[in-house]
């Protein structure tokens, strides 16, 4: 997520500030929900993506990556709404 931060930070200093809010408010809301962290998740698709990318390992399932990827879709969202 630290990738996304600088790039909202490059364009704009009010879309850092919406993109951060985003995350913050629906951090919030998700933890209150399901008690995970999305931004976690996210993180973790994209450890395994660096992994298989850059040495081939397979350190997931497909069924793990797809529950995951559910939750990291969301900092994507927040971006994407930072624009906006």
């Amino acid at each position: 997520m630290r990738d996304l931060n600088i790039y909202a930070s490059t364009f704009d200093n009010s879309i850092h500030q919406k993109f951060k809010q985003s995350i913050g408010l629906r951090k919030e809301r998700i933890m209150k929900k399901i008690g995970k962290d999305f931004t976690k998740a996210y993180e973790q698709i994209l450890s395994w993506r660096h992994d298989f990318a850059h040495a081939g390992i397979r350190n997931t399932t497909v069924e793990e990556a797809l529950k995951t990827h559910r939750l990291a879709k969301r900092v994507l969202y927040s971006f994407d709404e930072a624009f906006r």
